[in-house]
């Protein structure tokens, strides 16, 4: 494969991964029954505003993405998913403390899913951002004969075995890592190495430790 086609390869996987972050998101972010015991015409204006920014980055990445800007892109994810984070700390401080569902074990039983699967997607998507450069440095860097500096060691990239000496990893490799963060409050068999992903992983892993040891376990009792 070469440059030129590796490069569209991954624009175009990277326009999908965007795209598909952005439905899933506003789709779960529209389906918190929190936001719908607020009065309407706040909640209203409040999904109009998230549908802009995210209407608006997606159509800025296709621009970008065609004028081959990937620097750009890069530091504009860094907004957008800043905003996500803030977004879902949001919501997570509401659920904690809105009094008009407090004694309603289904709805924030419902609500807790909801913010914790944005949380997981959320932060996938940083780790698939952050490491070594980002999607498009990793998958280059053999074609440019230069690496990156790892961020996330994966256990595969120490394999000897046969098929796995060329492995990169993909944006699953990186839902699977912030899947275990979020469940084992553990990166499992990859390993933060640099200052950011460490920070990450501990924000994470916090996050999700105050929604099952707080807000899930408060359903429960109420169930």
């Amino acid at each position: 494969m070469n440059l030129a086609t590796a490069r569209e390869k991954l624009e175009i996987t990277a326009l999908g991964v965007i795209t598909l972050v952005i439905i899933l998101n506003s789709a779960f972010f529209a389906s918190l029954s929190l936001n719908r015991h607020q009065a309407w015409q706040w909640v209203t204006d409040d999904l109009f505003l998230v549908g802009l920014v995210y209407i608006g980055f997606l159509v800025f990445s296709i621009f970008c993405i065609l004028l081959h800007k990937n620097k750009l892109i890069k530091n504009l994810f860094f907004v957008v998913l800043s905003l996500m984070t803030l977004h879902i700390f949001y919501n997570l401080v509401n659920l904690l403390t809105d009094p008009s569902i407090n004694q309603q074990g289904q709805v924030i039983l419902l609500d807790a899913f909801i913010i914790w699967t944005s949380t997981m997607l959320t932060f996938s998507l940083w780790y698939w951002i952050l490491d070594r450069g980002g999607p498009l440095a990793r998958s280059l860097s053999p074609l440019l004969t230069r690496r990156e500096r790892h961020d996330f060691h994966f256990a595969q990239y120490g394999l000897q075995e046969t098929g796995w000496h060329h492995w990169q990893p993909r944006f699953i490799d990186y839902v699977s890592l912030s899947f275990f963060v979020a469940t084992n409050f553990s990166a499992a068999d990859v390993i933060p190495l640099s200052k950011p992903a460490k920070i990450l992983v501990m924000i994470e892993a916090g996050t999700s430790l105050v929604i099952i040891a707080m807000v899930i376990t408060r359903a429960i009792s109420l169930l």
